[in-house]
C-alpha cells in the first residue's frame, strides 16, 4: 500500500521529535551531510579522526575508519556527499571492465560490502548507455556486480562503468597538507587524498563546499538533430546563449550513447562541449543536460576567494571573487529543483544555475553564484531583516533552504523563486553555546510517487539529534 500524506498546514503542526543520541557531541567545526542515495546514510564529522555515520532505517550510529585528515580540525572543517565513487581510471568517475556477461560485470574493485539496490552506468564499451539496478555483488577483490535486468548485449573488457556508489569529500582546517583533503569511497571502505595545490594555503574561520553532482536532476532532455566533433545540435530548442556553460551533457540512447562532456558555451541550438566525442551525435542521439559531475566548490576562511575542484584532473581552479567576504554561520546551496515555471522553462531555465551563499558574519545578506556565467549578484528580497552568524545550520532540500538561525531554535526557509525568507519552525528542545560547523541534514522516505522529506541536526554543542517533518 503506497504511503499517503494527509497533514494539512494550520490543523497539524511540526513536530520535533528526539532520535538516537550521537555518541560524539557536536564541537567547534563539526559538520554534517547526507546521502540521497538508498542507504540514506548521514554522515557527522567531529574531528581529523572521527567520522559517525547514522542509518535513519535503524535510527542508530556508527563509527567510520579514522580519516587520517592533516591539518587542524576546527572552523573551517567542511565536507560533502557526492553521488558517483571515484573509480581507478585516472582519478576519473569511471571504473574499467575485465570482463563479464548481460547479467554480470567483472571488475578489479575490493568491495568491503553489498551494493545492492545502488546505481550502476555504462559509459562506453559493450552495453553503453544503460543503466540498471544492483542485484548484488561479491565482497572481496575482483568484485563482481550482478544485475537486475540484463543489458542489451554482454560487457566485456572494452566497456567501462559508473557506480553512483557516493564518495564523500573532508576538507580539514589549518595550515593545508598533503592529506588535508580525503575522499572516501563508499564501497572499498577506504580514504585516500587529494591535492590542495592551488587552494589556500591555510583555512579557518567557517567553510563549505558544494557540489552539482550529475545525478541530481535532469534539467532537459531531448533527441539530436545533428552532431559534430564537438558539438551537438536540436533545431527544436531555443536556447539562451551560453545558458548551459559549465553544465554537462550525457548521451543516454542512440549514437554515442554513454559519452559524458562538459558544455563550454551554446548557441539557441548548438551545444559546444569541452573535448571532442569519441563517436559524434546523430538525429537518433538521445540527451539530457544535467550538473556538472566534476566539480566541487569551496567558500569560507573569511575571504572573498571562491575555489573550485575539478575530480577527473585532481586540480583546484580560482573563480570570480565573492563580493563581500563570509563570516561565521554562512551556508552554500545549489538549487535545482524549483518547479516554478520561470526556473523550468527550458530557454532560461535557472535551475542548476545559481549557488546560493548567505554571508552569515551577523548579516541577513544572501549572494549567489551564477555557473555559466562565472559572476556573483548580492540579493535584495523580502523580509530581508534576519541575522544569521555562528552556529547557523542550513540543508537544502533541492527547491528551497531551510535555516537554523544560530542556537536559537527558530527556523527559517528561504525560497530562491518566490525570493522571500519566511518563518518555518521553531524547535523547542534547549541548545548550548554556539560554534562553527553547519550540522544541518536532509534525509528522504520514498514510497512509490510517495516521498516524505525530514530536516535533522543536533543541538549546538550537544549529543542530541532532533527531526522535524517537511509538509
Amino acid at each position: 500500500m503506497t504511503t499517503s500524506i494527509n497533514l494539512k498546514r494550520i490543523l497539524d503542526r511540526k513536530q520535533w521529535e528526539i532520535v538516537a543520541l550521537c555518541p560524539s557531541g557536536t564541537a567547534v567545526g563539526s559538520f554534517a551531510f547526507s546521502s540521497k542515495l538508498p542507504d540514506k546514510t548521514v554522515y557527522f564529522v567531529v574531528s581529523a579522526s572521527t567520522v559517525w555515520s547514522y542509518r535513519p532505517d535503524e535510527d542508530a550510529w556508527q563509527q567510520l575508519q579514522s580519516p587520517g585528515a592533516g591539518g587542524t580540525f576546527g572552523a573551517g572543517s567542511c565536507g560533502t556527499f557526492h553521488e558517483m565513487r571515484c573509480g581507478a581510471d585516472t582519478n576519473a568517475t569511471t571504473d574499467s571492465a575485465t570482463g563479464g556477461s548481460t547479467t554480470t560485470i567483472n571488475t578489479t574493485i575490493n568491495a568491503k560490502r553489498s551494493c545492492v539496490g545502488f546505481t550502476v552506468r555504462i559509459v562506453s564499451g559493450p552495453g553503453a548507455g544503460e543503466e540498471r539496478t544492483i542485484l548484488s555483488n561479491t565482497i572481496g577483490t575482483n568484485s563482481t556486480i550482478t544485475v537486475d535486468t540484463p543489458f542489451s548485449t554482454a560487457i566485456t573488457s572494452s566497456s567501462k562503468f559508473q557506480l553512483i556508489t557516493g564518495s564523500i569529500y573532508f576538507w580539514n582546517a589549518g595550515t593545508m597538507s598533503a592529506s588535508s583533503f580525503r575522499r572516501y569511497d563508499y564501497i572499498t571502505d577506504a580514504w585516500s587524498s587529494l591535492s590542495v595545490t592551488g587552494a589556500a594555503a591555510s583555512w579557518g574561520t567557517e567553510g563549505k563546499i558544494e557540489n552539482t553532482r550529475g545525478g541530481a536532476a535532469n534539467f532537459v532532455s531531448g533527441t539530436a538533430t545533428s552532431g559534430g566533433a564537438a558539438t551537438l545540435e536540436n533545431t527544436n530548442v531555443n536556447w539562451a546563449t551560453n545558458q548551459w556553460t559549465n553544465f554537462q551533457v550525457r548521451i543516454v540512447a542512440g549514437t554515442g550513447a554513454g559519452q559524458v562532456r562538459t558544455i563550454s558555451s551554446n548557441t539557441a541550438t548548438i551545444l559546444v562541449v569541452s573535448a571532442v566525442w569519441a563517436v559524434a551525435p546523430d538525429v537518433d542521439s538521445e540527451y539530457v543536460i544535467e550538473g556538472n559531475d566534476n566539480y566541487l566548490y569551496l567558500t569560507g576562511n573569511n575571504a572573498q576567494t571562491f575555489y573550485r575542484y575539478d575530480i577527473p584532473t585532481n586540480t583546484w581552479s580560482t573563480l570570480a571573487t565573492r563580493p563581500a567576504t563570509p563570516g561565521t554561520g554562512m551556508g552554500l546551496a545549489w538549487i535545482v529543483e524549483q518547479t516554478d515555471p520561470a526556473w523550468t522553462d527550458e530557454s532560461v531555465h535557472l535551475n542548476g544555475r545559481r549557488i546560493y551563499a548567505p554571508r552569515g558574519g551577523g548579516s541577513a545578506v544572501i549572494d549567489y553564484y551564477d555557473i555559466p556565467s562565472n559572476t556573483w549578484t548580492t540579493l535584495s528580497y523580502a523580509n530581508q531583516f534576519e541575522t544569521f552568524t555562528t552556529g547557523s545550520a542550513y540543508v537544502n532540500t533541492g527547491g528551497v533552504i531551510y535555516i537554523q538561525k544560530d542556537a536559537t531554535g527558530r527556523w527559517y526557509q528561504f525560497n530562491p523563486a518566490k525570493n522571500e525568507l519566511l518563518p518555518w519552525s521553531y524547535n523547542w528542545y534547549g541548545q548550548s553555546t554556539a560554534h562553527q560547523g553547519d550540522r544541518g541534514v536532509l534525509v528522504t522516505y520514498e514510497d512509490g510517487a510517495t516521498t516524505l522529506k525530514w530536516i535533522m541536526a543536533p543541538g549546538n554543542n550537544q549529543t542530541i539529534w532532533h527531526r522535524c517533518l517537511v509538509f
